[in-house]
């Protein structure tokens, strides 16, 4: 796959996420040469290696953008500021980084389940567009973007506060 076909993760309605990102869409609308996905090696929090996991992606190690991985010339933007609409591109010719071309099975797997790939955590995290994301049964709930179901159980929290007292 060369390049993704746009039309396949649009968002239904204009300017809103819902199973697939706005923000994501629009960046590959206004970028005809973006046709590549990587995915970097390198933690640019501390400098560390860090493995592909794909069911904890970390966004902020994905660029989209166009370029060759076995040369390390990479241009593009990162994911996590495509999403969050705080794009700006990103050169990334010549640095000691190391990237591998994900590109096909990223498209893939956005495809099947959207920002379920992105935010993979279905725990208490708000998205754009997620007020149709889960159809609720009997006290489970089914994700209608992944389709993941989860049942819902009762937790009891029980703090102990420590209270200074005169006497």
């Amino acid at each position: 796959m060369s390049r993704i076909d746009i039309n396949l993760i649009k968002p239904q309605i204009k300017k809103e996420s819902d199973k697939f990102s706005w923000g994501l869409y629009k960046c590959l609308k206004k970028n005809k040469n973006y046709s590549k996905v990587f995915f970097s090696t390198w933690n640019p929090m501390n400098g560390s290696k860090v493995e592909l996991d794909w069911d904890n992606l970390n966004i902020s190690n994905i660029i989209i953008g166009f370029g060759d991985a076995e040369k390390r010339r990479v241009s593009g933007e990162r994911l996590r500021n495509i999403v969050s609409g705080t794009t700006m591109e990103y050169c990334f010719d010549y640095t000691p980084r190391e990237f591998i071309d994900i590109t096909d099975e990223f498209w893939e797997r956005y495809q099947k389940i959207g920002r379920c790939l992105l935010f993979p955590h279905h725990k208490k995290f708000w998205l754009q567009g997620e007020k149709n994301r889960y159809t609720y049964v009997n006290g489970t709930r089914k994700c209608n973007w992944c389709g993941k179901w989860q049942k819902k159980h009762i937790e009891k929290k029980t703090a102990i506060e420590r209270l200074e007292v005169w006497e």
